[in-house]
């Protein structure tokens, strides 16, 4: 009796530790600060989740802009071609969420832009 008991606890605890060993941990998403604009009228977060690079070399990540207690959703894509950089939304909220666009490519020069590549790249 003593002997099954004992097996029996021995057991329970092999599946406990087998399960904890192989039990996935949960995935950490958050939003990391990117920017605030110099007059503090709004700040940009990254997504932190959607950061990715792409097979053809392509940053790409979706940001929050957070203007009091609304926001925006974004999606953007950062591509360097020779030694410059470049950026383009690719992504745009509407009233049916987001929806794939795609717009003109700009030299990344501006401070809001370059912190959201940083944050990015912090991400990764």
């Amino acid at each position: 009796m003593l002997r099954k008991i004992l097996s029996t606890i021995m057991l329970v605890a092999s599946i406990a530790v087998v399960v904890m060993v192989f039990n996935p941990g949960e995935a950490e998403a958050k939003d990391v600060w990117a920017y605030t604009a110099p007059n503090q009228e709004y700040s940009v977060y990254v997504v932190s989740e959607y950061v990715r690079v792409t097979s053809d070399n392509t940053l790409k990540c979706r940001t929050k802009t957070v203007r009091g207690m609304e926001y925006d959703i974004g999606g953007w894509e950062f591509k360097k071609n020779g030694e410059v950089y470049y950026y383009r939304v690719c992504e745009s909220q509407s009233k049916n969420g987001l929806v794939p666009v795609e717009g003109k490519w700009y030299v990344l020069d501006s401070n809001e832009m370059i912190s959201v590549y940083n944050a990015c790249v912090d991400c990764l």
